[in-house]
């Protein structure tokens, strides 16, 4: 099944990410500094590889808010994206416009997470990641998703 991840810092507090699969590509612009939007997302995967049945992450813009619904049906993931006019505002899944669906086996949406944040970390480092995000690179979720 394909299924790739990206996720990169911008600029000064902004990051974009981009979701692909079978089912096609949707593109998360603008992400903002409001949140630690790549933490969010580790937070969810370390969840779902420890065993969690449903996970959630939220990546903030100006204005408007993607949130990312992961539903775990025993390897497999349902990756569902959706879509909020207001920033800041933690809303129920109901209120949000689904914009994207697709299944990933959750070892694949490991390792897309872990390409990406060897890339950073590769690219920028997480001292400029630090500077450029504002917050610290996740590096306890990295080494905990890395050795699980």
């Amino acid at each position: 099944m394909k299924f790739e991840l990206t996720y990169q810092i911008e600029d000064h507090g902004w990051a974009d990410a981009e979701i692909k699969s079978a089912d096609g590509t949707h593109h998360i612009y603008n992400i903002s500094y409001l949140s630690d939007a790549f933490l969010d997302l580790s937070d969810s995967i370390l969840r779902l590889l420890s065993g969690s049945k449903e996970e959630g992450c939220a990546f903030e813009h100006e204005p408007g808010r993607t949130k990312i619904r992961f539903l775990r049906n025993d390897e497999e993931i349902q990756v569902v994206v959706y879509s909020f006019e207001r920033e800041m505002v933690d809303e129920p899944w109901e209120k949000g416009e689904v914009v994207f669906r697709t299944l990933v086996p959750l070892v694949r949406l490991k390792s897309q997470f872990l390409n990406q944040a060897d890339k950073i970390l590769n690219s920028i480092g997480s001292s400029e990641y630090k500077e450029l995000w504002g917050s610290e690179f996740p590096i306890e979720n990295y080494n905990a998703i890395k050795n699980s």
